[in-house]
């Protein structure tokens, strides 16, 4: 009985050693855990950081495009309105869209990274996406409108396309500039 005793009390003394280290271990791997993912987050911020100043740079050269084609078409109602008629001019009614990306938000978003951002950050990225994907839209729906059959049987009345057209290109324009105006925010504090 003694020796059962001994043995009782021996493991009695080992079994919180042991716990001990178990939970030891579980903390430190939590630990390690911790600063992968937050390595990972870090990273991922790199990769929005690099695509919203790719996408700046795209918008920034879309709204360039569209304002030139803007005042081209605003010099031809100009030319309608004197002459009286569009015999002999040549309009191009139309839009540059250009792509911009979301993928590193999204992966931010599907990994979990979003988790390690400070609340205001995502606030401010949830924001600056969608209007991102506000100005995306609104240059699909335009693209949409002019590739309407309506559209072009409209084509007897040409200042009703030209207003449609800049009327659609300035509202474009003005979420664009939104949107720019969010990337530059955006960039300031976080580049």
């Amino acid at each position: 009985m003694t020796a059962f005793k001994t043995i009782l009390s021996q493991v009695l003394l080992e079994v919180p050693a042991v716990v001990l280290a178990v939970f030891l271990a579980l903390a430190v791997n939590n630990c390690n855990e911790e600063r992968k993912q937050e390595a990972a987050a870090a990273k991922t911020m790199e990769a929005i950081l690099l695509e919203v100043k790719q996408n700046r740079s795209a918008l920034e050269n879309n709204l360039k495009d569209n304002r030139l084609r803007s005042q081209q078409l605003s010099a031809a109602k100009d030319t309608i309105k004197l002459k009286g008629t569009a015999d002999g001019i040549d309009l191009e009614l139309g839009y540059d869209q250009t792509f911009l990306s979301r993928a590193a938000w999204e992966m931010a978003q599907i990994t979990g990274a979003t988790q390690h951002f400070d609340p205001e950050l995502v606030q401010q990225l949830s924001l600056l996406y969608d209007l991102q994907n506000m100005y995306l839209e609104q240059g699909n729906q335009f693209l949409q409108q002019i590739a309407t059959v309506d559209f072009y049987q409209a084509a007897d009345h040409p200042q009703a396309q030209l207003d449609a057209t800049l009327g659609l290109i300035h509202l474009a324009e003005a979420i664009g500039q939104s949107t720019l105006e969010q990337y530059n925010t955006f960039l300031k504090a976080y580049q």
